[in-house]
């Protein structure tokens, strides 16, 4: 879905669909990685591993 999709589905159900297309790629994070433990900053707030951890699984 798109963010025109989601507008009106939010819309049709009383509700609205406020987030703007690309909010989130100028997100960073500060995590510790799940599998080392070290500090590193996401640059979005669904990563859980560092970089290196993340190269070794794929």
């Amino acid at each position: 879905m798109n963010h025109a999709q989601l507008n009106r589905t939010a819309s049709m159900r009383g509700g609205a669909y406020e987030r703007k297309p690309g909010a989130d790629l100028n997100e960073r994070v500060e995590r510790h990685c799940c599998r080392c433990g070290k500090h590193f900053v996401a640059k979005t707030r669904f990563l859980r591993r560092c970089p290196p951890c993340r190269a070794l699984s794929d």
